[in-house]
């Protein structure tokens, strides 16, 4: 758990395994892929935009290029935060 992450406050490390084990098979895709579009079918759940969250991270640290759907920016301030800021 990154304590830094105003998405994350509260998450205990329960949930934070959660979300590791649900992006896991996404992960180990990574190296593979050539870009990534997330958000497509995504909906609103809060544990599904800690999960993206997540993944968006690691995109980052691989450079992986990202196409953002616009459901994602029903949490514009995470999304923001995790483009921009981090």
């Amino acid at each position: 758990m990154r304590p830094n992450r105003m998405h994350y406050e509260g998450t205990t490390r329960a949930t934070a395994e959660l979300i590791e084990g649900a992006i896991k098979p996404i992960l180990q895709l990574m190296p593979r892929l050539h870009a990534m579009v997330i958000g497509p079918g995504l909906g609103r759940d809060p544990f599904a935009m800690d999960c993206v969250e997540r993944v968006i991270e690691e995109a980052r640290k691989s450079k992986l290029p990202l196409v953002i759907d616009g459901v994602c920016f029903f949490f514009t301030n995470v999304l923001l935060f995790i483009l921009f800021l981090s």
